[in-house]
């Protein structure tokens, strides 16, 4: 956090952390990892980190076996979603009409 505002986070289950995340123009990648193994000592496994990380966490003195790509996008429950211009959602069920759809594909 800063001040109010959420700049990152991660999963913490157990002695698992997974898919951590700093949203920009935050971008200290090993402060947050500095921070994160700091304050949750009890840390063996991590899971979902960016190429980014690899050199940081093995630095740190973990191994990493794999390296995946991922994106991760916060979340809060007080934000409410604004769908762009031109985009709209549908619900796929009995009363919408696929037929377009079906063409397409």
């Amino acid at each position: 956090m800063c001040d109010d505002d959420r700049i990152g986070g991660v999963v913490k289950l157990n002695d698992t952390l997974m898919f951590p995340f700093i949203i920009p123009p935050f971008s200290d990648r090993q402060l947050m990892w500095r921070i994160l193994l700091n304050c949750c000592e009890d840390i063996r496994n991590i899971n979902g980190v960016l190429q980014d990380d690899v050199n940081i966490l093995l630095s740190l003195g973990f191994n990493v076996n794999v390296i995946r790509q991922v994106m991760c996008c916060p979340t809060g429950g007080s934000k409410k979603s604004v769908t762009p211009d031109g985009l709209s959602f549908h619900l796929l069920d009995d009363s919408f009409d696929i037929t377009k759809i079906k063409n397409v594909m």
